[in-house]
């Protein structure tokens, strides 16, 4: 006799694992747990090697293709503007590889990687076939440093032209980031945000006595003209755009009683259709000398670990999730999954906030699925 099979009940008991374990099988809580673990294996992936690179910050990885591309400022303090984009490409996420975009004439050649000059601040997105990159500040034909939120367009990821569409008239100020959310199908755009600090439990070493923070604007499409509010908080000045500080969500910042740090950026990566997680850097002000700090606008950072379903709720799960013994540390936007193992990314420094950085490198994490990779 034929059995016959209740689809109902079959439906109703995969959708839950299917909701669970999707992408390459894992669900939410083991990727978590994974990696809040020790990595399995840790190593440079980039070296400052060329001219231009005397310090390494502000990264982003993204997958095209069948590649995965790179983006980093490289700084150099003999000449001026200090940085440089550059572009790296990879096929497995470990060895990267210097793409002459023959682009950018340094010193006489265009025989390098550099992008431009003229934009700090940066990251970028990838979608469908386009990049949209994100900056803080562009330097004008005079060097002028000129702040404000910009957007840029590029169909083979070298050559942006600036996006007028879009306008932000607030001054962020550090890597934004921007990320396309399939699940939501809008850009997610984590921005700089200020506070007034309230709590009397801490000292607060910083000027204005503000605490940094991470706002978020959700929009569908990059068409977006945002409203000036007419009580905006003028951070670095009357000539100068404002910074945001009532005008949008905040979703990272410090919910310490006790220990004086703000957020600084937010490193936001998606893994799964309701699984994000943040990397922001903490950033400790402190007159502790053996840590190096000095009172204004100096200290040291760490890398902290929040998780978020939607990328708008986010939860603080471990606040020193990387230090390594660094002064200073930051994660990048993005990150490499194979189905054998995931890849993250971070940048370490030597110096503090304030001190000028000797050079530094790029550093993989890499942390395999299934243990029998380990050694291989």
């Amino acid at each position: 006799m034929r059995k016959v099979v209740n689809t109902k009940i079959v439906i109703a008991w995969i959708l839950p694992i299917l909701c669970i374990c999707n992408g390459h099988g894992m669900s939410n809580k083991k990727i978590i747990d994974l990696l809040l673990s020790e990595p399995d294996k840790e190593l440079d992936v980039l070296s400052c090697e060329k001219d231009w690179e005397w310090q390494f910050d502000y990264a982003t990885i993204l997958e095209i293709d069948d590649k995965y591309v790179m983006y980093y400022r490289a700084v150099n303090f003999k000449r001026f503007p200090y940085q440089t984009y550059c572009r790296v490409t990879s096929l497995d996420g470990i060895h990267w590889e210097r793409e002459n975009v023959c682009k950018f004439n340094y010193e006489g050649s265009t025989d390098n990687n550099i992008i431009t000059d003229r934009i700090d601040g940066v990251s970028v997105a990838y979608v469908d076939g386009i990049y949209w990159l994100i900056a803080d500040r562009r330097w004008d034909e005079n060097n002028k440093l000129v702040r404000g939120m910009l957007m840029f367009k590029s169909t083979d990821g070298v050559n942006f032209e600036q996006y007028d569409n879009f306008k932000v008239p607030y001054y962020c100020d550090s890597q934004n980031e921007i990320l396309w959310d399939k699940t939501s199908k809008t850009f997610k755009i984590y921005l700089r945000s200020w506070y007034k600090c309230q709590n009397p439990m801490i000292d607060y070493h910083h000027t204005h006595k503000c605490y940094r923070s991470v706002s978020l604007l959700e929009i569908p499409n990059l068409d977006y003209t945002m409203p000036l509010n007419p009580s905006a908080f003028y951070l670095t000045g009357k000539t100068e755009p404002p910074s945001i500080c009532e005008e949008l969500s905040v979703v990272l910042q410090n919910m310490s009683l006790s220990e004086d740090f703000d957020i600084y950026c937010a490193y936001v990566n998606k893994y799964r259709k309701s699984l994000y997680i943040a990397y922001p850097i903490n950033y400790y002000h402190t007159d502790d000398k053996s840590r190096g700090g000095k009172l204004d606008n100096d200290g040291y950072g760490t890398i902290g670990f929040w998780t978020s379903k939607d990328g708008r709720v986010f939860k603080e799960v471990k606040r020193d999730y990387i230090t390594n013994g660094n002064k200073w540390i930051e994660s990048c936007v993005g990150h490499v999954e194979t189905k054998d193992m995931f890849i993250h990314y971070y940048i370490p420094f030597n110096n503090t906030h304030e001190e000028r950085a000797l050079k530094n490198t790029i550093r993989a994490r890499i942390h395999y699925k299934n243990k029998k990779w380990k050694n291989r």
